[in-house]
């Protein structure tokens, strides 16, 4: 079975999505780990916090021991025992601290019941004042067992935050290395089955050229797409051969032959540089026509634009009405956005529900922000397709060429991170990237 370059291009944007949904998820495992770790880590600063409280309270009853002292020893105590009996953090770090706590609760309470002890005042002062020095020694080594324990569970809780980034960014390397390679294989591949099926195809055309009508070419190894055109040139050559013609009828013949081999070239060209639902440049092309305008805009000295566009609302649309409608309704988007703007602009199909449109050779950054709102406000109509309307909406990312970035590829990937910022907006509504640092918001 030949397979087709259709397909090995699908296989290749395979490998880049599947790349693409387990680096998120790996990110978002780190993320939520990191989430985790810094809850833990602040409840243990409100603990710590109200620990350092008691221990200020503590003190101020052991030097006056009155009622009031006394009181706001309690209402502190009981604090600190709401936010242990509400912690989240593991069950037995929080029964040490409980234990404690409870410890120095029965010292507190044992201490007032001797001094409110009537037979109390008849104790030696001696006896009183070692009592005195045994009590504060024991609440300070309960507080510094709690400032251990909370210590302990800090130097605990960032080990296991920081082992699990470290797996995390391994696993991601050899993630990234693995799909890395399979798609540098991939596209060596698709490169290579291009370039064998276009030297046959350009053998074949000059043996025409000499009027060698003998040549074949061998379909056998060619992708299917370069092979229905060997094909079509092998039926030719044989008529040609198996007919005798004057000169005047070879050279036309030759001629309306070479002319269909040549327009069959162009389709199969044309197929390789746009998409082909939407008619509209594809993701390939796009790059290469973006690049030369940035040569252009260097030369010129004007200002070079790069939108990327994502439809709010198309997935429900496509999993409700099926791929169809979906197909329709990316088909008058991209009308629609060929009809908002110039014929020197760039309008492509990413992928998906994804556009990205390059506005070259603009004086100013005004102008950029009216096209952008064109767009926005086009696409904000309904789209009717038999009897039904959908409301798409459309987020759109932008950054500048030569105050965003300095190359293609990074325009458009500030573009993208645009228009995901964007999306986080409610409503239609574009971003502009001025650099990697300043994001510059705009709502329709």
């Amino acid at each position: 079975m030949k397979l087709s370059l259709t397909a090995k291009m699908c296989a290749l944007l395979g490998v880049g999505v599947l790349m693409t949904v387990v680096s998120s998820w790996s990110m978002f495992s780190l993320y939520s780990r990191h989430v985790i770790a810094t809850q833990n880590q602040m409840h243990l600063l409100d603990i710590q916090s109200e620990v350092s409280a008691l221990q200020g309270e503590l003190w101020l009853y052991l030097e006056y021991k009155d009622d009031k002292s006394f009181g706001n020893l309690i209402e502190q105590q009981k604090r600190l025992s709401q936010i242990l009996a509400s912690s989240q953090l593991p069950t037995n770090t929080m029964s040490k601290l409980n234990r404690l706590n409870n410890q120095l609760i029965e010292l507190i309470s044992d201490d007032k019941q001797f001094q409110m002890n009537p037979h109390s005042l008849k104790v030696k002062e001696e006896f009183v004042v070692q009592r005195h020095a045994v009590l504060t020694g024991r609440y300070n080594m309960l507080i510094q067992n709690m400032y251990e324990y909370i210590s302990s569970e800090h130097e605990l809780e960032l080990s296991q935050t920081n082992r699990q980034i470290e797996e995390t960014m391994i696993y991601l390397a050899v993630i990234f290395i693995v799909f890395s390679v399979g798609m540098s294989l991939t596209a060596f591949v698709l490169l290579r089955s291009f370039r064998t099926g276009a030297r046959a195809i350009s053998i074949a055309i000059n043996n025409i050229k000499q009027r060698r009508f003998s040549h074949r070419i061998d379909c056998e190894h060619l992708d299917y797409e370069f092979s229905t055109l060997g094909e079509t040139f092998n039926t030719m050559s044989h008529e040609l051969e198996q007919n005798v013609y004057t000169k005047s009828q070879l050279e036309n013949e030759v001629s309306k032959q070479t002319l269909e081999l040549e327009k069959q070239t162009q389709e199969l060209e044309y197929l390789s540089e746009h998409d082909s639902l939407t008619a509209l440049f594809n993701r390939r092309s796009m790059e290469a026509r973006l690049e030369t305008a940035l040569e252009k805009a260097e030369r010129t000295g004007l200002i070079v634009a790069v939108l990327f566009l994502d439809l709010d609302k198309f997935k429900n649309i496509n999993d409700t009405y099926g791929h169809d409608i979906g197909d329709e309704v990316l088909v008058k988007v991209s009308e629609r956005l060929l009809h908002s703007t110039r014929k020197t602009d760039i309008v492509s199909r990413f992928g998906g529900d994804e556009f990205v449109v390059c506005l070259d050779l603009l004086e100013d950054r005004e102008s950029v922000w009216a096209k952008a709102n064109q767009i926005i406000t086009n696409m904000d109509h309904p789209i009717t397709i038999g009897v039904t309307s959908f409301n798409v909406g459309i987020s759109v990312g932008i950054a500048i060429y030569p105050t965003s970035a300095a190359t293609h590829k990074e325009l458009i990937k500030l573009a993208d991170q645009a228009m995901y910022e964007a999306k986080q907006r409610p409503g239609n509504n574009f971003v502009f990237i001025e650099d990697k640092l300043n994001v510059k918001l705009a709502d329709e």
